[in-house]
């Protein structure tokens, strides 16, 4: 693969060169590494043009990698119900139960906090996803994906959930005293 590109001088490299390392990449490798090291060559181009090491990006010119579609994977009811069955005990039970139950987004539910949460309307209200980031100290809160706050009904057993999680909760962050960092999470982690 270096053989396609990386005794390439940048002000040499041309787009069938790039269409040529990605090609091989595809066929030793995946087209999501391809996709990948794509994206990443794009990006490196980029900041050439920026700096004017180059005067334009040749990968501007090449087409992306396509990906062969793929067919979803969705759980059918009784599987759900299985899942939740074993998990049952898990720390984490409230998390796999409001994804499967409301379809939360991962970064929607790590950012839920309890003010989100209307125990007398039975309403919970998405705001914000919670990103992930390398600095696991402070959490990182961003708009969700739509930028569009979202109203949830909540039905009499996710209630009765969210109260019992919130005694275990308080029961977890009684016992850590001055350890626990308070951010009003309804999904903490260790």
């Amino acid at each position: 693969i270096t053989s396609c590109l990386g005794r390439t001088k940048l002000d040499k490299l041309e787009p069938l060169q790039i269409i040529a390392w990605q090609d091989a990449l595809e066929e030793r490798h995946s087209p999501w590494v391809a996709k990948k090291a794509r994206a990443c060559l794009q990006s490196a181009l980029t900041d050439a043009v920026y700096w004017q090491l180059i005067l334009r990006n040749p990968c501007d010119t090449v087409r992306n990698v396509r990906l062969p579609d793929q067919a979803g994977n969705i759980w059918e009811p009784h599987e759900c119900e299985a899942f939740l069955e074993i998990a049952q005990g898990s720390r984490y039970y409230l998390a796999y139960y409001l994804t499967l139950n409301l379809g939360l987004r991962i970064g929607e539910l790590r950012g839920l906090q309890w003010r989100d949460f209307s125990l007398i309307g039975g309403v919970m209200y998405l705001r914000v996803q919670r990103q992930n980031t390398s600095v696991a100290s402070t959490p990182v809160f961003a708009p969700t994906k739509g930028k569009k706050e979202r109203v949830l009904d909540v039905t009499e057993d996710v209630i009765q959930l969210l109260q019992q999680h919130k005694l275990e909760q308080d029961a977890r962050r009684a016992k850590l005293a001055e350890q626990w960092r308070d951010y009003d999470l309804l999904v903490t982690t260790s």
